[in-house]
């Protein structure tokens, strides 16, 4: 059981009682409380310290993955425009193969009147 530091003096005459406490015991509960605040400080900023190191990891696989991402946009692009050129190739080409072969026709035609 704890001990109870305060104490009821009695007036002297004509004044009201009032409660004496110890001061030893004022400090103890102020040097815990003063434990108790310095722990749960030193708790939060650890916590901080983490989130901002989770924050700071995130930022960083965000950083790779946005240069990624931009890299294989250039690629596709790269590839989408290559695609197209041979696109218009092929419709040269064919176009050209479809001139000689009437060219060829009239020819045969030619030859054969």
């Amino acid at each position: 059981m704890m001990k109870d530091d305060s104490a009821i003096l009695e007036a002297p005459s004509g004044r009201a009682a009032r409660a004496v406490t110890n001061l030893a015991r004022v400090f103890r509960q102020f040097a815990d409380a003063q434990q108790q605040v310095a722990e749960q400080v030193m708790t939060l900023e650890e916590s901080l310290n983490q989130v901002i190191a989770n924050s700071q990891e995130q930022s960083q696989r965000n950083a790779v993955l946005e240069e990624r991402l931009n890299r294989q946009a250039e690629e596709l692009a790269a590839a989408t425009a290559a695609m197209q050129s041979m696109c218009e190739s092929q419709r040269q080409w064919q176009a050209t193969i479809d001139q000689l072969i009437d060219v060829l026709i009239r020819a045969r035609g030619a030859v054969s009147a």
